[in-house]
């Protein structure tokens, strides 16, 4: 469970996960700013409206907390691995 506070967010980063799953606990109505930006080309920031939308990315994938600008934003942080995982899927 993450709580983002005013002025608050994350360095761009990588998750030690297959897949990261980010469920919003909160309506866009109760802060501003957030979310998950993508690094890359026409980088991506991508904020859920309501509570119970998700984003969800390849943990490898980098990324950052946007930073939340007003109000308290709560998101429910889900790391999904594989103990055994089949690179050949992967190629």
């Amino acid at each position: 469970l993450a709580r983002d506070r005013a002025a608050s967010g994350q360095p761009v980063h990588r998750d030690f996960s297959t897949l990261t799953l980010n469920v919003a606990l909160s309506d866009a109505d109760d802060f501003i700013g957030g979310g998950t930006r993508f690094e890359g080309p026409g980088d991506v920031t991508l904020t859920p409206v309501r509570a119970g939308d998700a984003v969800a990315h390849a943990g490898r994938t980098r990324h950052a907390g946007a930073a939340t600008t007003e109000g308290e934003r709560y998101v429910l942080v889900c790391f999904l691995a594989s103990t055994a995982p089949d690179h050949a899927r992967l190629s």
